[in-house]
């Protein structure tokens, strides 16, 4: 698969996504300055290296908003993950949309299984971790622990030429 993108981009593409998910990770909020600025880092990185893929990719990425909104008017998906999930798909476009689902789903499980065996643990005498919120009975997921695993693992098999 021939994905046009420079290292310095998926350097930015990275940064970005690892300051979200660790604000989200901390807050349970995504910033919108995060995901515009990952959004129109996105837009400037394909117009810059693959000015053809321009059009697709915004197409992706309005159709994944779309679904996000009904994801998050009909379930518990947020719409910080929903404008973070269609900020990722201008990068990525069509051809990046399975290996990013995947990996998604992959990430998903992984961070529940975490999240199940970390509730049942006592972890009031770990130093940081009490305090964490997602750790406690009842506490909402930060789903972009999923979605930045999920887009940064995907992100270098692009790189690598895998897909």
């Amino acid at each position: 698969m021939d994905i046009p993108f420079e290292r310095p981009f998926w350097l930015l593409f990275a940064c970005f996504i690892i300051v979200i998910t660790v604000i989200d990770a901390r807050s349970y909020k995504i910033p919108n300055s995060g995901v515009v600025a990952l959004a129109a880092s996105g837009v400037v990185a394909v117009l810059l290296t693959a000015p053809e893929l321009a059009a697709v990719n915004l197409a992706v990425a309005a159709a994944t908003i779309a679904i996000g909104f009904v994801l998050y008017r009909f379930t518990s998906f947020g719409a910080g993950d929903a404008k973070l999930f269609s900020a990722i798909m201008l990068w990525f476009g069509i051809k990046g949309a399975i290996p990013l689902l995947f990996w998604f789903g992959v990430c998903c499980a992984a961070l529940t299984l975490l999240l199940v065996v970390g509730r049942r643990m006592p972890i009031a005498g770990i130093p940081g971790l009490g305090a964490w919120r997602p750790l406690h009975k009842g506490a909402p997921v930060p789903l972009a622990l999923a979605i930045g695993p999920a887009a940064l693992i995907a992100s270098t098999q692009f790189s690598n030429g895998i897909w």
